[in-house]
């Protein structure tokens, strides 16, 4: 599959989990890691179905970026046979290298009284970006199965705030 490119385990150095995602290094650049799991039969081996809907994903996932495509850039994937699962490793888009500078929309727009929300009008605005990403998705055959406020990250230092989906771990082709 073009553009999948499978990435070394023992190349990475994994440091924390955030926001329901491995941070870690690679070759001394910060990635993000979220796993799909890949269940194995009783002799040990993943399902040809799976393996190919995983590769599937992964070139989906390593796709040309547009603006509606709404993912980190993708580094690869790799096997985790020992945990029955895949992981999909993401870069940090340009000028952004760490984990803490990202925060899910669960924890960005409080609900506490007295605490201020962003605005009626920048709210239809991120509802808008999410619903173009999910579309992606959509047109692209997929089905993403897992937005949820968890799995929308935004990037703390951009003024914008550009919805960043992750989750991909119950993605699967439309039926």
């Amino acid at each position: 599959h073009a553009g999948a490119r499978q990435v070394e385990l023992e190349s990475l150095n994994i440091k924390e989990t955030k926001h329901g995602l491995d941070h870690g290094t690679i070759g001394g650049e910060e990635v993000l890691i979220e796993y799909k799991e890949a269940s194995q039969d009783s002799y040990g081996w993943v399902p040809k179905e799976t393996t190919e809907r995983i590769l599937q994903l992964a070139a989906l996932c390593s796709a040309e970026k547009t603006d509606d495509f709404r993912m980190f850039p993708f580094k690869g994937y790799f096997e985790d046979h020992a945990k029955s699962r895949t992981g999909f490793v993401y870069s940090f888009p340009e000028h952004h290298n760490n984990a803490s500078s990202i925060i899910s929309l669960l924890n960005s727009i409080p609900l506490t009284p007295g605490i201020e929300r962003p605005v009626l009008g920048q709210r239809f605005k991120l509802a808008a970006k999410i619903a173009q990403a999910v579309y992606y998705f959509h047109s692209h055959g997929w089905v993403h199965k897992n937005l949820r406020s968890e799995n929308i990250l935004f990037l703390r230092e951009k003024e914008d705030q550009e919805p960043w989906l992750f989750g991909v771990e119950y993605c699967r082709l439309e039926s």
